[in-house]
């Protein structure tokens, strides 16, 4: 999947990316409810490694979008662009050292769905309610 473009074929532009992420997690959790697996808290190399590009692909495009954005940005949308990209970042170290999937909280697993549902997070279900 390549970067999100907006009207005309123009680079997207962060308000692109917010309602193209808000379309993305609502897909994946479309998929996630369809699907018949039993539910589980671990992830497969291969499956850390299919979220690790996905995440690459979205720092990349993210970065494009930012680069390409001439006009001034909201100061809540600059904070949210720059807040996922940090996440995204975040998430990306996380797999590198080995803890990808541990919440970052209480060091329990995130589970299976959460993580295929927002591959960024770094906390679990219960800890994201407590931290809200």
């Amino acid at each position: 999947m390549g970067c999100a473009r907006g009207k005309g074929g123009r680079a997207a532009t962060p308000t692109d990316w917010a309602r193209k992420y808000e379309r993305s997690v609502a897909q994946r959790i479309g998929t996630v409810k369809k699907s018949e697996r039993p539910a589980r808290d671990t992830l497969t190399a291969g499956e850390i490694s299919e979220l690790r590009d996905e995440l690459l692909r979205e720092l990349a495009c993210r970065e494009e979008a930012l680069a390409e954005e001439s006009r001034p940005l909201t100061i809540e949308l600059d904070r949210w662009m720059h807040g996922r990209r940090a996440q995204i970042i975040d998430a990306l170290k996380r797999i590198r050292a080995g803890t990808y999937g541990a919440c970052a909280a209480c060091g329990n697993p995130i589970s299976y769905d959460r993580l295929l549902i927002v591959p960024e997070t770094s906390t679990c279900i219960a800890c994201a309610r407590t931290l809200s």
